[in-house]
């Protein structure tokens, strides 16, 4: 036996090599997909792309943001199944849109084998399902967003294909048909895809499978379910599977799995989330390091953390801006005094230790101040005259991040006294008989739609009678 030994030069010239080699398997060829192209290196329309993605491990590179959109089908016979859609962007509110529909999109999944197709920084927006009907063909979906699903469910499940599916750090959203349905067959003991750390929000029906065996078919883990989502799976087999995942509280009597917590609140930056952006959350969330071992990085490239936590972001203690501003109090008396606090502002920031200034932007401004987070009043109001100022006001972080409000100032009306009561004629002759009209009574009263009843205080009101009220403001004075 001969002993071969290589310098520490040698070595990592050949592991430098290695790893070129590596990479290379892993990517032979970047087809570049953009929405201005030309007909060498770069294609502007995906079924070109595909088409010229014709050698093993090829990848087509998406050059644009979530303003392009690429639809279309395969090209007909297409065989290279071990391709991945990688989008440019980082940014999950940047990754291209891919419509694909269509019968080669079928044929591919169903026929094509040995194989893995990748989908990574997409979004995946009304595409024809997934397949997983040839045994050997399998799908990586990671980084991406999945949406808008009206005709047909996201995945078709029809086959023995076990570990058919990954999916990791995904965004599912207002996905109206089933995203993983009833198996029309599946008869392996192993899970057909398995699903970690994503975030589901608004979707019918998650999954709608209702297995006829005591087994789940569907592995799912550190996962987030908004109480937005009408059904999250229909039978206890199937609720065993889900582990560490974040649940709605109306579902904590049913058996899900180990690590589940139940909240109706992820606390997501924006109450009502649409962009991928918005899913991010609070440092107070309680989807914080409730994960099991979880994917390195999340949706958006960034490192995990040891104790990782639940859905398709890990909550990093970065700078980003101020999402909402609040403030306790948008009414004030009428009257008032200058100088008076009306309100505190509050601002809504996923850095929780930030501290913020507040100023005005625009708006009925000389009517207010701010000092440090109050806002004061800088003049007298007076409900007659105006009842409502709007103000716009920014609110800037310790790293000049800023958010911008309008708000709408309303005065409120205070019943005020009456400032004089006139008689609209003071003499009446002599000799005149009872019951003779001498004059009116009027109000004069800051209040304009006030209604007045007028009484005797003291005087010689034996001689003359009570008054009768004809109007808000006048009254007759008898004799």
């Amino acid at each position: 036996m001969r002993s071969v030994f290589f310098d520490n030069k040698k070595l990592l010239l050949l592991t430098f090599f290695t790893v070129i080699l590596s990479l290379n398997n892993v990517h032979a060829r970047k087809i570049e997909l953009a929405r201005e192209g030309n007909d060498t290196t770069v294609k502007n329309n995906i079924n070109d792309a595909i088409a010229a993605a014709n050698q093993p491990n090829d990848t087509i590179y998406i050059i644009g943001s979530d303003i392009d959109t690429f639809s279309g089908d395969f090209p007909a016979n297409f065989i290279n199944g071990n391709i991945t859609f990688l989008g440019e962007n980082s940014n999950p509110d940047s990754f291209p849109v891919l419509i694909i529909r269509g019968s080669n999109w079928n044929n591919f999944w169903n026929n094509v084998g040995n194989c893995t197709t990748r989908f990574e920084r997409v979004v995946l927006q009304g595409c024809s399902p997934i397949s997983n009907q040839n045994n050997s063909h399998k799908c990586v979906i990671k980084n991406a967003v999945v949406r808008g699903y009206t005709n047909n469910a996201v995945f078709y499940i029809n086959g023995d294909n076990s570990n058919a599916i990954t999916i990791n750090n995904t965004i599912f959203i207002s996905n109206r048909r089933p995203i993983f349905p009833r198996l029309d067959s599946h008869n392996s003991d192993s899970p057909y895809g398995s699903v970690t750390n994503c975030t589901f929000y608004n979707n019918d029906i998650v999954n709608a499978d209702d297995p006829g065996q005591a087994r789940s078919l569907l592995s799912v883990s550190n996962c987030i379910f908004h109480s937005s989502n009408k059904n999250i799976a229909k039978t206890n087999i199937l609720r065993n599977s889900y582990t560490y995942c974040l649940l709605p509280t109306a579902e904590e009597t049913a058996p899900w799995g180990t690590g589940c917590i139940f909240d109706n609140d992820p606390k997501f930056i924006k109450t009502t989330p649409s962009a991928a952006t918005d899913f991010r959350f609070f440092k107070d969330s309680p989807a914080r390091d409730k994960g099991s071992p979880a994917p390195p990085t999340d949706i958006s490239g960034k490192p995990r953390d040891p104790h990782p936590d639940i859905g398709a972001w890990e909550w990093v203690d970065t700078n980003v801006a101020p999402v909402r501003i609040e403030l306790s109090n948008n009414s004030i008396a009428e009257n008032n005094l200058t100088g008076v606090l009306i309100a505190k502002f509050t601002t809504i920031d996923s850095n929780a230790s930030d501290k913020h200034t507040y100023r005005f932007i625009s708006g009925d401004t000389s009517y207010f101040s701010i000092k440090n987070d109050s806002l004061l009043a800088k003049a007298v109001f007076n409900y007659e005259s105006k009842s409502a100022y709007s103000i716009r006001v920014r609110s800037t972080d310790q790293g000049n991040l800023f958010f911008d409000t309008t708000f709408i100032i309303r005065i409120t009306d205070v019943n005020e006294a009456v400032t004089e009561v006139s008689l609209s004629n003071s003499s009446i002759a002599e000799n005149i008989p009872g019951g003779t009209f001498i004059g009116r009574l009027i109000s004069t009263d800051p209040d304009s739609n006030d209604i007045h009843t007028y009484s005797f205080v003291s005087g010689d009101t034996a001689f003359f009678f009570h008054p009768i009220r004809l109007s808000p403001l006048k009254d007759i004075f008898q004799l």
